[in-house]
């Protein structure tokens, strides 16, 4: 039988793990060789039908810091909450188990947020790898992550470190596939969100992780959530100002001119006073919002160029693209604008 810690931890780190044999030791040794080592680390079995219950058992049984929980099968959301539950550390740091740990990133995010007024905390930065190897980037201040929100989750959820308290008076939707996004988006209306500008944690891509498995449910699950926290973010905007602006979050073409200027109007506001790679970001989905409706041709091109200075952000060759383009009216699943887009994707930061 597993002794528990006499004096509560510092830190509980939590993990739920489903079927995640193949990545899982990779996973549990970042966090054992973490320069901070006063920690607990709650890892839960979902109920996995593969080796992961043998694994965390064998390293519980090397290391009294790990605490496994074995439960039975009920969903990323539901063995979250029980990790959540379970905690003891004043401070609770969340952990994908396919995911690696660079071995400061304890020991950075807990100094940070114990001096900055940073209540739920992750990492602006962080190294993909794998089959998909890119640096993915997110918002370092409040007010861009809640604008960030319209479009994605603000902060990567492997990165997020919290006061336990707050974890456990706010759990997690059970019923939800995409449960980190909604919990974001009900957490960051009162309480105030911050990414560190380092690389703290290493992401791995691959074929069978959640996010490409459940692709299709976490997408009709954003829109769903999306649409009650865009008006409790902006409660005097209308039905036409966010279906304008779901063109650009949901990369379909406007439906007509008058749409398209709206979009532009709203990154525009999301973009101001705000930190310039979120306005570089809010610029290049304005231009691939204009490239997708560039089968309206000459009108859209003029709206383009009236927007564009305003995100006080630079877009290398966009012009000459969309300038022909909609001289063209090219449709937006034409080869050649899905050549360009795939081209963005891979330079994105």
């Amino acid at each position: 039988m597993q002794l528990m810690q006499a004096t509560p931890p510092l830190l509980s780190v939590v993990m739920p793990v489903y079927n995640g044999a193949a990545y899982l030791t990779a996973a549990i040794e970042s966090i054992l060789t973490q320069t901070h080592q006063d920690f607990e680390f709650i890892i839960a079995d979902d109920g996995s039908t593969d080796d992961s219950a043998q694994l965390i058992h064998a390293y519980a049984a090397r290391d009294q810091r790990i605490r496994p929980l074995l439960l039975p099968h009920g969903g990323h959301a539901k063995a979250g909450n029980a990790c959540v539950m379970a905690a003891r550390g004043r401070w609770l740091a969340r952990m994908d188990a396919d995911d690696l740990a660079l071995p400061e990133r304890l020991a950075s995010q807990l100094a940070w947020l114990q001096q900055s007024n940073v209540v739920v905390g992750g990492c602006a930065y962080v190294k993909q790898f794998g089959q998909d190897e890119r640096l993915l980037w997110f918002p370092e201040t409040h007010h861009a992550i809640q604008h960030e929100l319209l479009f994605r989750v603000g902060l990567l959820h492997a990165t997020m470190m919290l006061p336990t308290a707050l974890a456990q008076a706010n759990l997690y939707q059970e019923q939800s596939a995409f449960d980190d996004y909604e919990w974001q988006t009900r957490l960051v209306r009162t309480c105030r969100f911050g990414n560190l500008p380092q690389i703290l944690l290493k992401r791995r891509s691959h074929p069978t992780q959640v996010s490409v498995a459940r692709d299709a449910d976490f997408q009709a699950e954003r829109r769903a959530y999306r649409q009650p926290y865009f008006f409790q973010l902006f409660p005097e905007a209308t039905p036409r100002d966010y279906a304008a602006l779901m063109c650009a979050s949901d990369r379909t073409a406007c439906s007509s001119l008058a749409e398209l200027q709206l979009a532009g109007q709203w990154l525009v506001h999301l973009a101001k006073r705000q930190e310039r790679q979120l306005r570089q970001r809010m610029a290049e989905r304005w231009q691939a919002t204009c490239l997708r409706s560039a089968a309206l041709g000459g009108g859209c091109y003029q709206i383009y160029r009236h927007f564009a200075p305003y995100f006080d952000a630079a877009l290398p060759g966009a012009a000459p693209k969309i300038q022909l383009a909609c001289a063209l009216r090219l449709p937006q699943d034409h080869l050649l604008l899905r050549a360009w887009r795939s081209v963005r994707q891979r330079r994105r930061v």
